[in-house]
């Protein structure tokens, strides 16, 4: 054979073997390829950690793969293997290492690491007879790539789809709250006309001069009844106005602790003794901007739902800790909430628990699970409300037969704030006033008017606004105080005293409605002589509202004076 054709022998299998692992690398590639379809984002970490593993070991012909641990020895071991090991755990590179046993047998281990986090594992230990080439190395390379990018976009889909999850349920409560705060409304207006025409009924009957029989006449007991019912009936719906977020808050600066403290208090006399309650709370004070009843009401009732779930005993957990949220959290667990400090408030039972389908309705209004006659399934609603009201947000967790855990989250002061005294009432009842009443129901209009008749003063009883207005832009000085309806067709009563404002005509006002729109009230409710007063009320509470406004409009008079006189 010529040295010419041996040459081109030997270049021609040179090429036929480039060739044939360009072919071979080609197939791994497209092998590799399918393999990063298969593991999709819709499978959880550890799945297609699975799928990943059995894959690499079917294509690199080994041993089922074995995991390892970083202080664990690889069997057989030596200093060498171990030093790979390190290596690919900590640079995160596919490393091959050679190693002897005992009998002199040799193996070849390929050692990758596991790019899922908090996995218990460091590495994926493949192993088999032969050496693994480098092409080897380089598709497994690859394919530990496409593994991290699956995991990476499965993570980012898992964070969309929690926070599509959370715009959902903010998007469907905010939706039940409206619908429940206008029923609420309505509902108010209704029990108004009842309550105050059973005042006045019982009023006329007892009243000073009655040959009706005065408090001995056979239907006072029915009057009262009716009058206390009402009310009743108006603290539920005032649960509806909580839930909606269209309740007012009496606000000033509250330790938490300090309003834990009253509902341990509370616990111990309405809890099963079997029932051990845990306190595990933050150093120092916890200071929120809050409204200490609704703050009570809304820890007892998360407490109860808890000792309910618990028939047996149990142990019921509460703690505090701060928290600075950042954006990561605030946008995905906590949408609502902007970045900053907060007190975590959690309540944590080992009770029975909820499914997955009690858990999802847990906090809409009338839901419950308990016997009927043993709770209204405002609770838990009322709670979503009121922290909700407060700028907090709460989080429920739970799986049957493994308890639940609510999560609060409470905005912190940085510092405490000095809480403006209110201005106590007077408590002489003898003024005579001129008062001008609005209020777009007939029922109302007439019964609140006859309660203020009732209480010695000289009203003026309208309902429509621009007729209201109108007439006070004439007769302004005939009025000692207006008594104004919050919503009611345009224009409202808000709307009302602000145009009266803009022609300068400035009377001691109540407002007065079924529920508080806040927003709109905050651009006047912080004036002198400016008081609200929550539909029903009772003829006392309207007493008291005219006193307060009218002492709290002398007060700022006198202060413009004194400041007008000269030093």
């Amino acid at each position: 054979m010529s040295p010419q054709l041996g040459g081109s022998a030997l270049g021609q299998g040179q090429e036929i073997e480039k060739t044939a692992q360009l072919e071979e690398m080609n197939r791994r590639l497209r092998w590799l390829l399918d393999l990063a379809q298969r593991i999709t984002i819709g499978l959880s970490a550890e799945d297609c950690l699975e799928q990943f593993c059995a894959a690499m070991a079917a294509e690199l012909e080994s041993e089922p793969p074995r995991f390892w641990r970083g202080e664990q020895t690889l069997e057989p071991a030596d200093a060498g293997v171990r030093q790979a090991a390190n290596e690919a755990r900590e640079q995160g590179g596919v490393v091959a290492a050679v190693t002897r046993g005992a009998s002199g047998e040799s193996a070849s281990l390929l050692l990758v690491p596991i790019p899922v986090p908090r996995a218990a594992a460091d590495l994926i230990v493949f192993r088999r007879a032969e050496a693994f080439t480098a092409s080897e190395q380089t598709i497994t390379s690859l394919a530990v790539s496409f593994l991290e990018a699956a995991l990476r976009s499965q993570g980012a889909m898992q964070e969309l789809r929690e926070s599509q999850a959370q715009l959902h349920q903010s998007e469907r409560m905010k939706s039940i709250g409206q619908l429940a705060g206008g029923v609420a409304h309505d509902f108010n207006n209704m029990l108004m006309v009842i309550s105050a025409a059973a005042e006045v009924m019982s009023d006329t009957l007892s009243g000073p001069g009655s040959t009706l029989g005065g408090a001995e006449h056979p239907c006072m007991s029915h009057l009262r009844l009716i009058i206390n019912t009402s009310h009743r009936a108006a603290e539920l719906t005032r649960k509806l106005l909580t839930f909606s977020r269209k309740a007012r808050l009496t606000m000033s600066v509250v330790d938490v602790h300090d309003v834990l403290g009253s509902v341990r208090e509370f616990l111990v006399h309405a809890i099963d003794r079997r029932i051990t309650v845990q306190l595990s709370l933050a150093g120092g004070a916890c200071l929120v901007q809050a409204d200490t009843s609704q703050l009570q009401n809304a820890l007892l009732n998360i407490c109860l739902n808890a000792r309910d779930a618990m028939p047996e005993g149990g142990l019921l957990k509460i703690s505090t800790e701060r928290v600075e949220l950042d954006a990561a959290s605030s946008g995905i667990r906590y949408p609502e909430l902007k970045p900053g400090p907060y007190v975590q408030l959690e309540v944590r039972d080992n009770g029975t628990g909820m499914d997955a389908a009690t858990l999802e309705r847990a906090f809409d209004p009338f839901f419950t699970t308990k016997e009927p006659g043993r709770g209204t399934g405002l609770g838990l609603s009322v709670v979503f409300g009121s922290i909700r009201e407060h700028g907090g947000s709460v989080v429920l967790e739970s799986a049957v037969g493994q308890g639940t855990c609510c999560t609060i989250l409470l905005p912190l002061l940085d510092r405490a704030s000095v809480a403006s005294s209110a201005l106590s009432p007077a408590k002489e009842r003898s003024l005579s006033l001129r008062i001008l009443l609005l209020d777009d129901e007939p029922g109302v209009c007439r019964t609140a008017a006859q309660l203020l008749r009732q209480l010695g003063h000289n009203v003026q009883a309208l309902r429509d606004g621009e007729k209201a207005l109108n007439h006070l832009r004439s007769h302004a000085s005939g009025y000692d105080l207006l008594v104004l309806d919050v919503m009611m067709p345009h224009p409202t009563g808000i709307e009302v005293h602000r145009a009266l404002l803009g022609d300068g005509i400035d009377l001691p006002t109540v407002f007065v409605s079924g529920y508080s729109e806040q927003h709109l009230l905050d651009g006047v409710a912080a004036g002198a002589g400016i008081v609200f007063l929550q539909k029903p009320f009772r003829q006392t509470d309207l007493a008291d509202a005219i006193l307060r406004c009218i002492e709290s409009s002398r007060a700022d008079a006198l202060r413009r004076a004194a400041l007008r006189a000269p030093s």
